[in-house]
């Protein structure tokens, strides 16, 4: 999307919106700038900037000059965003039509005339069209190729005036108004085979075209009907047809046609107070149009407080409208996916569709969180550190949770600690299923009689290839949608620890230690499917990383001498986060969104141990991490495990 806003400096400036947000399309020190035209894919944007023609590409401001005058202003740009279109002063003072590309801007003018510019350009760049006035006086439109040059297209008999408002992607068709014998305006299609044709009206003086299909076999715009009401036509074959208003309103207009023309799209007044709808008219329903938002309210998107009052574009097959709305007071533009066969139908907006892609976002940093509260019992975390063997079991629910741990050490302060699980975890949306997770740290503690012993450990845990899913919720229209993801990815931890240990009573032991590690979430691309879902999106692979300091505190305490208890936790802080979520929406485009710096949480736990002899323990434990519940949310587990001593 293009577009002009108003500065703190009272100029008003280009911009280029993207889902990343705003971008200034500015040169150094340019007062005023005026985007136009804009690539297919958006990558170029093309204007003017102060007094001379811009081309921006990828970031890169480029000054197009002019043909040796002070001005040059561009009017649009070819689909791959090469050639650049407009009008430009000569040294003479003389306006010509121009046509830039390869970093060149060439004079087209290339016929006896005052002045002209050029305001279209075929899809490949090949053809131009524009408006010449000829020498007598008279304004005509222009085709211009680099084999014929500049051609007056002419007018309608008895006319002396042209002018063109579209070009079929081919350039082989030209469409736009003319006046004829009579003085009144009426559309006309030129072809290189048939020159120009006039369109006709509804009945009344005159007719307007407000552009082409991308084949070049049907034109729309507007027309007069005999009881001197405008109504949008849709013209194929030879002949012009009335597509009719909404309720009693006595003005419509066709602003937009997929590539073939079997759809048209645009407003009509709705009653006589000038109220607007915006409509759609299909060759499959007609031969009346429809109020779109009458369509939408069929197939059960709920439009309450939500109306469409114009759509101005459509995608080429027809499925995705835009257009601008009022949404509970607020005036917005819109993306409608409606189609007359099978496929589900939705209005949202690009700042939906944004968010729901940042979303995800936070639905990672908390499934990547959330771990840490799985693995917890596979090192020991709310076990006391001792130089004693041991192995165990373990179950929990929560999130449903199996496995087994194990510490292998001698006296010398050396200790190999190891577990596996099998797990299954939901969060608010996203579940991680399948997720077996592999532990494994080497510990040392220096070996002293003092009440306190510095300790280091190393160590990491990793869940590979866990089947994963994830829900994306956007805006539809006043209820929500949501589009479900299915993949597979690998979530791995490694770290390295350091802290002391306290022994200051008999069985009471204190444990502080500070921690620093790094995550990972590797997830493999997605699509998701389309049931319930208008607007799906494809996700490509993504790699999430952040590094995580953490702050650790356990408290074990020996009760009686069969029982035991701990208490434990800790605070995490990410940072230096790198993400890159980036999804292909249906309708909408290219989404990217990241992630902030500074995502923090805690961890938790308490843990109640019974001898049942002298080398088997039962404890019963609970465990969590809770954070922000719109990011990290909180999820607490409790279970038990039986461990071995020897």
């Amino acid at each position: 999307m293009i577009g002009g806003s108003r500065g703190s400096d009272n100029n008003v400036h280009a911009f280029r919106w993207t889902s990343a947000g705003i971008q200034a399309i500015d040169s150094t020190g340019s007062a005023f700038t005026a985007a136009v035209g804009v690539s297919a894919d958006g990558s170029v944007v093309v204007g003017t900037a102060d007094d001379h023609a811009f081309r921006w590409a990828n970031g890169a401001f480029s000054d197009l000059g002019t043909l040796g005058g002070l001005y040059s202003f561009a009017n649009g740009v070819s689909a791959d965003g090469l050639v650049v279109v407009g009008a430009s002063y000569t040294a003479a003072d003389e306006q010509h039509a121009f046509r830039w590309a390869n970093g060149l801007m060439s004079d087209i003018q290339s016929i006896s005339a005052d002045h002209s510019r050029a305001t279209g350009v075929s899809a490949t760049g090949s053809v131009v069209i524009g408006i010449v006035s000829l020498s007598s006086g008279d304004d005509n439109a222009f085709r211009w190729t680099s084999t014929s040059g500049m051609v007056p297209l002419g007018t309608l008999p008895g006319g002396n005036s042209s002018s063109p408002s579209g070009v079929s992607a081919d350039g082989q068709v030209v469409v736009g108004d003319s006046n004829d014998s009579s003085g009144n305006y009426q559309a006309f299609r030129w072809t290189t085979s048939t020159s120009m044709l006039g369109l006709g009206t509804l009945g009344g003086d005159y007719s307007s075209a407000q552009g082409v299909s991308r084949d070049g076999n049907v034109v729309f715009g507007g027309a007069e009907t005999s009881n001197h009401d405008v109504h949008a036509f849709r013209w194929s074959n030879n002949v012009m047809s009335d597509l009719g208003v909404l309720g009693s309103g006595t003005y419509s207009w066709a602003n937009a046609a997929s590539s073939d023309g079997g759809v048209i799209v645009g407003q009509s007044e709705v009653n006589s107070s000038g109220g607007w709808h915006a409509f759609r008219w299909s060759q499959a329903t007609g031969p009346n149009m429809k109020d779109l938002n009458d369509l939408l309210i069929a197939a059960g998107v709920n439009m309450q407080n939500v109306t469409l009052l114009s759509a101005v574009g459509i995608s080429g097959n027809g499925q995705y409208i835009t257009g601008d709305g009022d949404f509970n007071g607020n005036r917005l533009a819109y993306i409608v996916r409606y189609c007359d066969g099978e496929c589900p139908s939705g209005v949202t907006t690009a700042g939906g569709l944004q968010q729901s892609v940042a979303s995800l976002v936070s639905t990672t940093t908390a499934l990547m969180a959330q771990q840490h509260g799985l693995a917890a019992p596979l090192l020991g975390d709310d076990k006391p550190i001792t130089n004693k063997n041991h192995v165990g079991a373990f179950g929990y629910a929560g999130s449903a949770s199996g496995g087994g741990f194990a510490q292998f050490a001698n006296d010398a302060g050396l200790a190999l600690l190891m577990g596996v699980s099998y797990a299954q975890e939901d969060i608010d949306s996203a579940a991680m299923t399948d997720n077996v997770m592999v532990a494994g740290a080497v510990r040392y503690v220096l070996p002293t009689q003092k009440i306190w012993r510095p300790f280091v450990e190393v160590g990491g845990w990793i869940a590979p290839n866990a089947d994963l899913d994830f829900d994306r919720t956007y805006m539809n229209g006043a209820d929500t949608a949501t589009g479900k993801g299915t993949t597979q990815g690998d979530v791995s931890y490694l770290f390295g620890r350091a802290g002391v240990l306290f022994d200051f009573a008999p069985r009471h032991q204190l444990l502080v230690s500070g921690e620093i590690g790094k995550e990972r979430l590797d997830t493999n691309g997605y699509a998701e499917p389309t049931t319930g879902n208008p607007f799906n999106a494809t996700f490509g692979a993504a790699n999430d990383q952040m590094d995580i300091a953490k702050v650790r505190v356990i408290y074990n305490v020996g009760i009686t001498e069969k029982v035991d208890a701990a208490v434990w936790a800790a605070g995490d802080f990410a940072f230096d986060r790198d993400i890159g979520v980036s999804a292909n929406i249906a309708g909408g485009g290219l989404f990217t969104a990241s992630a902030q710096n500074g995502t923090s949480w805690a961890e938790f736990g308490a843990r109640v141990g019974y001898a049942l002899t002298e080398s088997v323990t039962l404890d019963v434990f609970a465990n969590g991490v809770a954070g922000d519940p719109q990011d990290i949310q909180t999820r607490v587990h409790s279970g038990a495990d039986l461990r071995y001593q020897f």
